[in-house]
């Protein structure tokens, strides 16, 4: 498939296509990660209603648990089930990770958001916590493990890379915005509940470093996991990454956007059980569904943009299609608006146009 994006800059109509082959995409099975999850995988630890960790069986799973749950009382793990009984579950443990230094030493070397510091446990009590997996690490043999399955890695990040190498999805989000960001990461995480969980490191520069941490969806015939489709991994590229343009402008306009809060309350209820408890939240994740619907429009195929416009009218988000016509707007005028923080008024515009009696 050739990805093309066609679009009005400085007046003249040009087309932005990857270079061949390009791919700005990072793909790996980070051991930070893979050594929080080893620790989630043999505790006790449950969210009702949540499958945090994997349920499926494959080869890789059996090694864990054969080499791991002779560990199962290790302070580490107890520790471990204690913060996350205080709020230190799903995206907490895979975002402080990434504020921490490589294995062995495993060290706290970026300042952690305050929320993020709070829920694991404080920045001492979260220190502690290192110190406690640099000993289950130690005691388990975990880098005699890492060295034993890189097979199993290689073939995870080799599968994942067939289905997005050359198809330059990253690029193709950096042409529509108009900006970059500093890099895109996927973690590939086997032993993670079939979701996804985005995160970032913000940088000096104002960019942020990207992370994607993807958990199987199934096992395929050869009992490989599988996490996700090809169509299925460019709309969570295409969604999650977005979130990191997006976000920050929609902070930006707070308090703008949030004079038209009482558009939330139709939605409320249900935007809060699906994890949108807020409405400058649940705004940001109305564009981010809007532009992935125009990057489908202009890249796949407008029966696809209108499947996923149906689901998310579906899933309650009522305000999706005055958006999309909003970005339409964007597109024939990138004269005007070169990148999408400069067409961010227009959007909050919008809500006023919601709000007719303001």
């Amino acid at each position: 498939m050739v990805h093309l994006i066609t679009v009005l800059l400085l007046g003249q109509v040009m087309s932005l296509n990857p270079a061949p082959g390009s791919n700005l995409l990072r793909v790996e099975v980070d051991p930070r990660h893979e050594l929080i999850s080893v620790v989630h995988y043999i505790s006790d630890f449950r969210v009702e209603g949540w499958r945090l960790k994997t349920h499926l069986d494959f080869e890789y799973t059996r090694r864990v648990e054969e080499a791991f749950l002779p560990f199962k009382d290790h302070p580490a793990v107890q520790r471990f089930e204690e913060l996350s009984r205080a709020g230190f579950t799903l995206t907490a443990p895979m975002g402080a990770m990434l504020h921490v230094s490589g294995l062995p030493e495993l060290q706290l070397i970026h300042p952690m958001p305050e929320g993020l510091e709070r829920r694991a446990g404080g920045e001492e009590g979260f220190r502690e916590f290192l110190r406690l997996l640099r000993d289950f690490a130690e005691q388990s043999r975990f880098a005699e493990f890492r060295r034993e399955n890189r097979d199993l890695y290689d073939e995870m990040v080799r599968r994942y890379e067939e289905k997005v190498e050359g198809r330059g999805y990253v690029e193709t989000l950096e042409a529509y915005l108009g900006m970059a960001q500093g890099s895109y990461n996927v973690i590939l995480n086997p032993l993670l509940g079939s979701f996804n969980l985005g995160s970032q490191l913000n940088r000096q520069d104002g960019k942020a470093d990207i992370f994607n941490i993807a958990g199987p969806k199934t096992v395929d015939e050869e009992g490989h996991p599988v996490f996700g489709t090809p169509d299925a991994i460019r709309n969570l590229i295409w969604h999650e990454f977005a979130h990191a343009f997006t976000g920050p402008l929609v902070a930006e306009h707070k308090e703008a956007i949030d004079r038209h809060a009482h558009l939330f309350e139709p939605m409320r209820e249900r935007m809060t059980r699906s994890g949108y408890p807020h409405w400058d939240v649940c705004v940001d994740e109305h564009i981010v569904r809007a532009i992935n619907i125009r990057l489908a429009a202009l890249e796949i195929s407008e029966a696809e943009a209108q499947r996923l416009l149906e689901s998310d009218l579906e899933a309650g988000f009522k305000y999706v299609p005055h958006l999309v016509e909003r970005l339409k707007e964007y597109e024939a005028n990138r004269d005007l608006y070169p990148t999408f923080r400069h067409f961010f008024p227009r959007i909050v515009e919008l809500l006023a146009e919601l709000s007719p009696d303001l």
